[in-house]
């Protein structure tokens, strides 16, 4: 990405800074529901940092390269593009990834993004698109 491109990136976040860096997002912008097993989170009041993340998935999906293996995950497509190529096979694999999000580790998007930032914007933006789950009877908190 270049320096150009970066500065963007840092226009787009200066809002949310505080005292020169963004803050983590704190509990109380955070709504904790369940539905079945699983715990789901969702931002609440916090407009600024929803459009800031809106902002930013949309400048890096359309400026850092998607790998074509993503197809079920890009714009405009779905699984059945991603199985439309395999349809007269007759094996097929059939993943899960309803805990996907969960299983990602806060080092995995550091290093996928370090190459794209330099250390004071990617602490920022781990700060914006992540969360610290509060340590209640974890071993250590998991950000997702």
């Amino acid at each position: 990405m270049t320096k150009a491109k970066s500065k963007l990136i840092q226009d787009v976040i200066y809002d949310l800074k505080v005292d020169g860096h963004v803050p983590s997002i704190s509990e109380q912008n955070i709504d904790e529901f369940k539905i079945g097993k699983n715990f789901f989170y969702k931002i609440i009041n916090a407009d600024k940092l929803i459009s800031v993340q809106k902002s930013l998935n949309f400048f890096l999906l359309n400026n850092i390269p998607i790998n074509r293996a993503a197809v079920a995950f890009r714009n405009k497509f779905s699984y059945l593009n991603l199985f439309e190529p395999h349809k007269k096979n007759y094996f097929f694999l059939r993943l899960d990834i309803r805990s996907f999000f969960h299983s990602i580790n806060i080092n995995d998007i550091e290093d996928a993004f370090s190459f794209y930032f330099d250390d004071d914007l990617l602490k920022n933006f781990i700060n914006i698109v992540s969360y610290e789950l509060p340590n209640l009877d974890k071993p250590e908190p998991k950000r997702f």
